[in-house]
């Protein structure tokens, strides 16, 4: 089951050269009034901010917006993990 989905960002002083792009990562709707899926999603960010590895996105900060949580974190250009997996499923592995 999916629990987040992910938005990637650009920001910088002008919107025709952004300084840096981010990924904004939030729970599904549905899934807002589990608390414990809350919990477990803000834990999740709390724990990333203090893990330091060239192999780890690094976790920016975390937070509510309009009575949603977020994680905002760094975006790295490539395939996502779902997509992966198919094209390995799709050559026997």
């Amino acid at each position: 089951m999916r629990v987040s989905t992910t938005t990637t960002w650009s920001v910088g002083p002008d919107p025709g050269q952004a300084a840096f792009d981010f990924a904004l990562k939030r729970p599904h709707a549905q899934l807002l009034g589990d608390r414990q899926v809350v919990d477990m999603f803000l834990t999740e960010a709390d724990v990333a901010k203090f893990l330091k590895h060239p192999n780890l996105v690094q976790v920016y900060e975390a937070g509510w917006i309009d009575e949603t949580p977020y994680i905002s974190m760094q975006y790295v250009p490539g395939l996502d993990l779902e997509r992966v997996m198919q094209l390995l499923r799709h050559r026997g592995w």
